[in-house]
């Protein structure tokens, strides 16, 4: 039962409820029948308010049934000098009018009176604190308080200057504002504030609806309003303030700051309104808040004050660079799901914030990085302490940035590290090495001999059953020091022992050519299993040629060395190679063997998920459900095979953003290995990081956490904890903390990974890249930028190195032009030296006739218009455009469009594009 609470807290729980159920809340809500009849009374006298707001434009004001007395004002009731025509607005605690002044002179002015039920003393006493704060201010930006006094009914009121306009978000889209535009009527809500603070007062519900924007002149001005929740730095407003803020929650959460969801109003500053800024900064440049305002509302109580003092937002141009990512992958494409019924949602309202913008996706992205995502971010820092300490300081830092001046918001310097890992006993392993060392010497020299005797009269095949018994005895002895074997052995010993048998076959000690190849093959794919590609690539071809030569293009064993060189291919991101090899041996194999037999489904299996990595994904679809079909109805559901292709199936969905069809395929994977294999197979683990990983990407975070920490402690446990795949999750649980906005533990991951994957895997490694790109952004999303500027650069270098091969390959070219003119840092950017490495790209792929032409034309086409070559930009677009299906990429159509615009004079654009290609 209510039975303590006030009577105008209880008719605000009322009137939230539907009519239909107001009748039961008000015989429940008290003992006492005074309450209840005057709380029927007071819903009553509102519902006919209502009634006579919406029929009529004067009303007589509201009076009590039993007495006659007048309880509420409303249009047409005179109050003193002052006649009400309308309302126009409605806070917590009152409602606001238009009034028109009789005398001493005729004008219209704003009214603002307590509403009907909220006379107790504390909303009395809020309400004086509103008066007080305005009568104190005097500022151009701010609504003037002219008069104060009370109704006939008691109820006090004070006037205002009536702000005719709106609300700051809606008149910068209306207008169209560019980025410039905003930023300038920012800064006069910032003076406004900072006049409101200078005179001890904290406005504490900064927000759009608060910040008007009127016509003086035909110029747009800024009007802050509604100091209807203000607080007193000095605590005079009132002396009745104090109990009015006692853990009342008050303000809006999308634009509370993390010490006001506090809910302790003793502890609130100026700086809690220059965090409420820089959310309306947010609003303003990226058309969104920094945390949705549906989840805030929906969540409970501590939930909302966890989500605003705990995540950390992501920057504007990260938001916007999501929000037109999820436009990439839904456009021309009918939605198949929620999921992408909501990405084409967000497709749509990128293209509506740009639009008002008077820019594109792209562009307005490349606006946002760097400065501006530095100056929003600093605003909101949970930590109030490295905030702008005025909204003084804040309007200059933007003033900096339009007059391209350095600013003072920048990533702290501040780092964080993790300890070492402990080393671990390595005697056992070497013990091994010694061992295997020893035997395999023994074991391939009598081999050799065995097959020189009998190479005039054996078969090939019979040569090939030796040179199989070879390979046997020698990956038996591997084993005993494979990483899944050894359980956290150092895989340096093992690179070591490979780097001795690599040596043996460079120098023509095996002649045999069946013998040879079965080294030449085992060593590579051991090479590749340890990542370690540039080893591998010295073994693989030569194992695939050896074993044409001997056993001839379509035997088995040869194209088993295919799909190995293909693997590897793959692995190194060469799609197109892979693709070519994989779909010739898929074509003999189902000739040769029919399309049911295994080693055609491996084959279908590869080729589809190279597919997949190319964005074929329509063939890739088609070829893994066929694949699939046939592995469970020969091999079975639980067979490896059929799980690897269901898992890869739920890669394929998971690229596309289709998670609801990827999350079955995953869980079923996860689920039958864990019965099938155990727990702690290593298909086993890869499953569940994989499915782990999908919980990331739909934002499933408190899901993905303990998934990924079960994957890496098994994987400790099983593979040790230096194999790349415990690496792996380690830098999977770093990518996690930094979407959740754990940045510190984020760099903690990273920063224990790295190291070890650098020596371990070596420095251009693609996991070791991959993880210190994780590292290097994670700094600058802490503000750590003096760390992540030589990690960036560290990672081009890597890029130049390759590419100053004069054989360097044609993606390494574009991939790294690319880069030099879209880095998040524009210190990096080098037009020039991109413009070279595109046109080499170009070069060598039309000579290939490789399919990737089309991108890489465009890759040049950028290059062109960031040089100065308008012209050229167009000619280069145009054909790249030409030779791309329609619709196939619009970020295509739309640079030339930006191009042909820049030629007509129309925009002057040269900064790139977006990093996202």
């Amino acid at each position: 039962m209510l039975k303590d609470t006030p009577i105008d807290d209880l008719f605000q729980q009322a009137i939230r409820l539907p009519r239909r159920q107001r009748s039961a809340f008000v015989e429940s809500c008290s003992p006492r029948p005074d309450v209840r009849d005057r709380l029927a009374a007071l819903l009553h006298a509102h519902d006919e308010a209502a009634g006579f707001l919406e029929t009529a434009a004067v009303a007589a004001p509201v009076v009590d049934l039993a007495t006659g007395a007048p309880l509420a004002e409303g249009p047409g009731t005179i109050i003193d000098r002052y006649k009400l025509l309308q309302q126009i607005g409605e806070g917590g605690f009152g409602a606001v009018y238009m009034a028109e002044q009789k005398e001493p002179v005729k004008r219209k002015v704003a009214l603002k009176i307590i509403k009907l039920g909220m006379d107790t003393k504390q909303v009395i006493a809020r309400f004086e604190a509103e008066r007080q704060a305005l009568a104190m201010m005097d500022h151009p930006n701010i609504a003037k308080v002219l008069d104060a006094g009370a109704t006939d009914t008691g109820r006090p009121y004070f006037v205002m200057e009536l702000v005719r306009g709106v609300p700051i978000t809606e008149y910068c889209d209306t207008e169209n504002l560019n980025t410039r535009q905003r930023l300038e009527l920012f800064i006069d809500v910032c003076n406004a504030v900072q006049h409101a603070h200078q005179k001890g007062i904290i406005h504490r519900d900064l927000k759009p609806s608060n910040v008007m924007v009127t016509l003086h002149d035909g110029l747009p001005v800024a009007k802050v309003i509604d100091f209807g929740i203000a607080k007193a730095t000095n605590r005079e407003l009132t002396d009745k303030t104090l109990f009015t803020e006692y853990r009342q929650f008050i303000g809006t959460p999308e634009y509370m700051s993390p010490e006001q969801a506090e809910m302790s109003g003793l502890d609130i500053d100026t700086r809690s309104d220059i965090y409420s800024l820089g959310v309306l900064l947010y609003e303003l440049l990226t058309g969104t808040t920094p945390f949705d305002g549906r989840r805030l509302r929906s969540a409970a109580l501590h939930e909302v004050q966890r989500i605003i003092r705990e995540e950390e937002a992501h920057r504007p141009s990260q938001r916007v660079g999501e929000i037109s990512r999820a436009q990439e992958w839904t456009s021309n494409r009918e939605p198949r799901d929620r999921t992408e019924i909501a990405s084409q949602q967000a497709a749509s309202s990128i293209q509506y914030i740009a639009r008002h913008r008077r820019t594109d996706p792209r562009s307005l992205t490349r606006q946002l990085r760097g400065d501006l995502d530095w100056i929003v971010m600093t605003a909101l820092d949970k930590d109030r302490t490295r905030r702008y300490e005025t909204a003084n300081g804040f309007a200059m830092d933007i003033e900096r940035y339009l007059r391209d001046e350095p600013v003072i918001a920048s990533p702290p310097s501040a780092r964080y590290k993790l300890k070492k890992l402990v080393k671990r006993n390595k005697g056992v392993f070497i013990a091994a090495a010694i061992v295997f060392l020893a035997l395999s010497i023994g074991v391939v020299g009598t081999t050799i001999g065995m097959a020189r005797a009998m190479h005039a009269e054996a078969r090939a095949d019979h040569e090939l059953a030796r040179a199989k018994e070879v390979k046997r005895l020698i990956t038996e002895m591997l084993r005993s020091v494979n990483p899944e074997e050894a359980k956290g052995a150092d895989t340096s010993l093992l690179k070591g022992i490979l780097d001795d048998a690599a040596a043996r076959l460079a120098s023509g000690e095996i002649t045999d050519e069946l013998i040879a190849g079965e080294l030449h093959a085992l060593v590579g794919h051991v090479y590749k299993r340890l990542g370690l590609y540039e080893e591998a690539e010295q073994h693989l071809p030569i194992a695939r040629d050896l074993r044409a030569s001997a056993l001839g293009a379509e035997h088995p064993e040869t194209l088993r060395a295919v799909l190995d060189l293909a693997s590897l291919h793959h692995w190194q991101g060469h799609y197109d190679v892979a693709a070519d090899l994989q779909r010739h041996t898929m074509e003999i194999r189902k000739r040769v063997l029919g399309e049911e037999h295994p080693d055609t489904l491996r084959s279908m299996n590869s080729l589809a998920l190279t597919y997949t990595h190319q964005g074929r994904f329509a063939e890739a679809e088609q070829l893994h459900l066929r694949s699939r079909e046939l592995e469970r109805r020969v091999l079975g559901e639980e067979h490896p095979l059929t799980l690897s292709t269901t898992n890869n199936l739920a890669f394929l969905y998971e690229v596309q953003g289709r998670y609801d069809e990827a999350e079955p395929l995953y869980s079923e994977t996860l689920e039958t290995s864990k019965r099938v294999l155990g727990e702690t197979h290593p298909n086993t683990l890869m499953s569940m990081n994989n499915l782990a990983y999908l919980y990331r990407l739909q934002g499933r975070y408190e899901e993905a956490e303990p998934l990924h920490l079960q994957t890496l402690e098994l994987r400790k446990q099983v593979l040790g904890e230096e194999h790349q795949e415990t690496l792996g999750t380690i830098t999977h649980l770093g990518l996690l903390y930094t979407a959740m906005g754990r940045l510190e533990e984020a760099v903690a991951m990273f920063e224990a990974s790295v190291p070890i994957k650098r020596r371990v895997l070596g420095e251009q490694h693609p996991r070791t890249v991959f993880a210190i790109k994780g590292l290097a952004t994670a700094y600058l999303k802490l503000g750590h930028r003096d760390e992540a500027v030589p990690l960036f650069r560290e990672l081009l270098d890597q890029r130049l190195a390759l590419v100053s091969d004069p054989e360097a390959r044609a993606e390494t070219l574009n991939a790294t032009a690319w880069s030099l003119l879209t880095h998040d840092l524009e210190e990096v950017r080098d037009p020039e030296r991109a413009l070279k490495l595109a046109k080499r790209a170009c070069a060598r792929e039309e000579a290939a006739s490789g399919s990737n032409l089309p991108n890489y034309l465009d890759t040049l086409a950028l290059a062109k218009q960031m040089t100065g070559d308008t012209v050229g930009a167009i000619e280069t677009q145009r054909r790249a455009n030409s030779m791309m299906p329609e619709g196939a990429d619009p970020g295509m159509v739309e640079r030339l469009a930006k191009y042909e615009a820049a030629l007509s004079g129309q925009v002057d654009d040269t900064d790139g594009a977006d990093s996202d290609k």
